[in-house]
């Protein structure tokens, strides 16, 4: 159940949504940070749509045990990227690829992870919370190697829809299922 605030107001309603708009801001943001790379014109390449193939790709590849390997994740996202861009390299769509990849997975930062602050106005008290999740994370694969596996806040939202749980692992789980019926 949902708490309604003093003005009738959903509020737990509000944070879903809100927690469901942060983890798709981190996809949505490649767009503004390619141009911030001065080295390189990427423009022409639809980062959104080479984001949700790195975390379609990986949601696929993973099973119970182990995860996708970097490798396939980048040659998918490659395909894409030869495809938006034709005339470019395929050097270039391979870097457009990898970058693509490390973003997703955060690296760079210490616990690769992301965090938006989000409030919520509960009988006339505003309070701030952190909501920290990750789209990819590695995990080390049955031989050792590192793979990729794709979050419960990644495939409830972005592989599944936005109006749903983000925050419940069941539906994550069920997307998941799904994902892997599918391929058999």
């Amino acid at each position: 159940m949902s708490e309604v605030g003093a003005r009738g107001r959903d509020t737990l309603g509000l944070a879903t949504r809100v927690k469901a708009l942060a983890v798709a801001d981190p996809v949505l943001d490649l767009e503004r940070r390619k141009s911030l790379l001065t080295s390189r014109d990427w423009s022409g390449y639809q980062m959104e749509e080479l984001a949700l193939t790195a975390i379609d790709t990986v949601t696929l590849k993973m099973d119970f045990e182990d995860g996708a390997r970097h490798e396939d994740v980048v040659a998918a996202v490659t395909r894409i990227a030869e495809l938006q861009m034709p005339d470019r390299s395929n050097g270039e769509h391979t870097d457009v690829a990898r970058w693509v990849l490390d973003s997703l997975v955060n690296v760079g930062t210490v616990d690769r992870g992301f965090s938006h602050i989000y409030g919520l106005a509960i009988d006339g008290i505003y309070v701030s919370h952190r909501f920290s999740f990750k789209l990819l994370r590695e995990v080390a694969g049955s031989d050792g190697q590192p793979r990729l596996r794709a979050s419960n806040e990644a495939i409830a939202v972005l592989v599944g829809a936005v109006d749903i749980d983000i925050a419940s692992e069941q539906v994550a789980a069920d997307a998941k299922l799904e994902a892997l019926v599918v391929l058999c």
